[in-house]
């Protein structure tokens, strides 16, 4: 395998839209989230009771979710376009020059939310099984698989965090920055599973998502997409580092692995020089790319040209690092 491929690592599929109602487990079938149009027309998801992304309130004025992903029929059903294969991505994949893919959810951005810890938890076995079952199928070698996890159970957390990895090859797990429970994420509650992710060497990355019904930074103050979008993805990244940081998270677990995305970097430099005076700054920053494709703010085609006419003026190593091998290592893809 080269090493200087470029690897992906925060991309996005779209799921099916009936990936709940044939993974869930039994009785939990019926509470499965599913796409609905609202008033406007849009499609959203149904959980609980509640709309996502959220249509009215704090955040109003969210976009449905992607219009090209889904199509509903004269009965009002919804199915999945040919769009959101994993064919599809390989193919762009292919289009672009990337040669290898770390897939995140779109609807599950949102799913994660579910507030019956044991639906929650059934929500994200059922997303993990379809993911290794049906879209990794595709080419396991160049799409690697990445867990969707919620801390709003613990025991439970952790358990899937260790069937993931252990028992469907995963690469590392997924977590929303937000609070869960009115707890942030430095809480000793959480500790167990820290101390899970560290012991497997998997990372654990954060990845933020903007809908109005999770604790978000900017929902107090902003109502419309907009706004809260601007603030919420590196907001949520800053508060979750500084409670992995300054909270202790990294000094009580020092091989933990962790990755914040969605958000760019450029907070990063700015985030560790305030932090500095209270703790010591950690000795090495890592930058791997991604491109989330195929979310509405992804540059596509053209991504790879556009990082690379970024990267000018950095050594041909450095230039490397982001590409990928900064990606192989922190993913353990090996040689």
């Amino acid at each position: 395998m080269q090493q200087d491929q470029i690897i992906d690592c925060d991309g996005h599929l779209v799921e099916p839209p009936d990936l709940w109602q044939r993974y869930l487990e039994g009785g939990l079938r019926a509470k499965a989230p599913r796409l609905v149009a609202d008033r406007n027309g849009g499609t959203r998801i149904a959980l609980e009771d509640r709309l996502y992304p959220q249509p009215e309130g704090n955040g109003k004025g969210f976009p449905g979710l992607p219009a090209g992903g889904f199509r509903r029929d004269e009965g009002g059903r919804f199915h999945a376009q040919p769009a959101i294969s994993p064919q599809a991505r390989l193919a762009a994949m292919d289009q672009e020059g990337i040669d290898i893919a770390v897939p995140f959810p779109t609807l599950g951005l949102y799913t994660v939310d579910a507030r019956e810890p044991e639906l929650n938890a059934a929500i994200c076995r059922a997303y993990n099984n379809w993911l290794h079952e049906e879209y990794l199928a595709a080419d396991r070698r160049r799409l690697v698989g990445v867990g969707m996890l919620t801390l709003l159970d613990i025991g439970a957390a952790v358990d899937e965090l260790h069937r993931v990895v252990t028992a469907l090859g995963f690469k590392g797990v997924y977590l929303r920055p937000n609070p869960v429970g009115g707890r942030a994420l430095h809480d000793p509650t959480f500790d167990p599973f820290w101390a899970e992710a560290e012991r497997l060497g998997v990372p654990v990355m954060f990845h933020e998502g903007t809908d109005g019904q999770f604790p978000t930074a900017g929902l107090d103050r902003y109502d419309n997409f907009f706004m809260t979008h601007t603030v919420s993805h590196p907001f949520e990244q800053m508060l979750a580092a500084l409670s992995m940081i300054a909270g202790g998270v990294v000094e009580r677990f020092p091989r933990l692995k962790i990755a914040f995305l969605e958000s760019g970097c450029g907070w990063l430099p700015f985030w560790l020089h305030r932090l500095h005076e209270h703790f010591e700054k950690r000795p090495h920053d890592y930058v791997c790319w991604a491109s989330d494709y195929p979310h509405w703010d992804a540059i596509f085609p053209g991504a790879v040209i556009e990082l690379r006419r970024h990267m000018t003026g950095l050594s041909e190593s450095a230039q490397r690092k982001i590409l990928g091998e900064n990606a192989r290592r922190f993913l353990n893809l090996g040689a």
